[in-house]
């Protein structure tokens, strides 16, 4: 009788034991999410049962015998269920929930050619040496949005200025682990089985901690020499962002942080190329993005109420007016312009100035917008008073209109012959 087994260094097999254990124990904890009695494939990311998947053939390869399958076939009839029992250290009754899940996973694997089932209610599996079922996707970078959230909570932990770093197992580690799986940013068969969890967070958390002394001695700040060292392997990405909100001493960090954690509440899962659709002027998606930051979205609550009384005013000339938002791969939060007129093909960005740099932000937002639209619309800046000569000679360059209210009576005008304001 042959065994099919290769030698395994030892640290290799207890590593892949830990590996296995998380395995099961996040199925299972997706069953409580789902609230469900019996876990199934459907309610397992494609990373996790891929994972699982490649372990458990080849833990049945390696235990395999040769009773004469034929075709190169080998027989398992150990059972998966009890080895993950065993592996995981499972009572009964959670080893019972994943009787379905089990099922679901060999038919995973027949799909793939790597094993066998003469009948479906038969114990013994037969198992193909040599087929690799594909291994789960490496995890992707942190994106500025969830580095957002990470350097929030490494302030609000009051980590920041060298105060202890929540670890793995701290609550507030698992809530942002649980948070940045939920963003619909990465698809799930881009994840790794191990995306963004806790000891991932709290990695990223000493990451700045790195940033935060290396910055701060850079620019010779007080107290600088004696902040913790962290973890130095951060990204060019992490110091940016920590630099964009010490800039602003972290005003604005808390409300994108709010504002980004809604998106996973709102949006069911990332896209895959942009998307453009219409939203009312008051919609609460809107209002959610006035805040302080600087990333897509954000608008004052004075460019807001320039908004609704503009928006007002079109509808009761009878001209529709809508808001349009574009969500955009790798990003959890739709950028958002102010108002499209969808009857005339005009997008609208509101400013609540024409300083320049409000005037030059308008023009690349609304640049930003149009390349998303299937057919390129006219584009406007919405302002609370005429711009100056200056600003006016900008945005005729960049093609690109204005409108601003009457100050004498009701209504308004633009540089289109009245194209935009009536």
């Amino acid at each position: 009788m042959h065994r099919c087994c290769t030698a395994v260094p030892l640290s290799e097999k207890v590593l892949a034991m830990a590996e296995v254990r998380e395995l099961i124990r996040r199925v299972l904890q997706l069953g409580d999410e789902a609230g469900v009695r019996f876990v199934l494939a459907r309610h397992v990311p494609d990373d996790v049962m891929a994972e699982l998947a490649r372990h458990t053939y080849l833990h049945a390869v390696s235990h395999a015998e040769d009773r004469g399958a034929g075709s190169g076939w080998l027989t398992y009839a150990d059972g998966i269920l009890p080895w993950w029992r065993d592996e995981a250290e499972l009572p009964q009754d959670e080893s019972y929930r994943l009787h379905k899940f089990r099922s679901d996973l060999v038919d995973w694997l027949e799909e793939r050619g790597a094993v066998l089932r003469e009948d479906p209610r038969s114990t013994p599996l037969l198992v193909q040496p040599g087929v690799s079922p594909p291994h789960p996707a490496q995890n992707p970078g942190w994106t500025w949005e969830e580095d957002v959230l990470a350097l929030h909570l490494f302030v609000s932990s009051r980590a920041a200025g060298g105060g202890p770093l929540p670890g793995k197992a701290d609550t507030s580690v698992r809530a942002l682990s649980q948070t940045l799986r939920a963003l619909p940013i990465h698809p799930s068969d881009k994840r790794g089985v191990d995306f963004r969890n806790p000891p991932g967070v709290a990695l990223k958390l000493a990451n700045f901690r790195a940033v935060e002394r290396v910055v701060k001695l850079d620019r010779k700040l007080p107290g600088a020499d004696a902040l913790p060292s962290g973890m130095p392997a951060y990204s060019a990405m992490d110091r940016a962002v920590f630099e964009h909100y010490l800039d602003r001493d972290f005003t604005g960090l808390a409300d994108d942080a709010i504002a980004i954690r809604a998106t996973a509440a709102v949006f069911s899962g990332p896209v895959l190329t942009p998307a453009a659709t219409d939203r009312p002027v008051e919609d609460s998606l809107m209002l959610a993005y006035e805040v302080s930051g600087s990333e897509p979205g954000t608008r004052t609550r004075a460019e807001h109420v320039l908004v609704q009384r503009y928006a007002e005013w079109m509808v009761g000339r009878g001209v529709a007016v809508v808001s349009r938002a574009y969500r955009v791969p790798g990003w959890a939060r739709p950028i958002l312009c102010d108002a499209f007129l969808p009857e005339r093909d005009v997008l609208i960005e509101a400013k609540g100035s024409d300083s320049r740099v409000a005037i030059r932000l308008a023009i690349g937002q609304l640049y930003d917008y149009r390349r998303f639209e299937a057919i390129q619309p006219k584009l406007a800046v919405l302002l609370p008073y005429e711009p100056s000569s200056d600003m006016r000679a900008l945005l005729t360059s960049a093609d690109i209109g204005w409108i601003w209210p009457l100050r004498t009576k009701p209504g308004y005008r633009d540089s289109a012959g009245g194209l935009y304001s009536s």
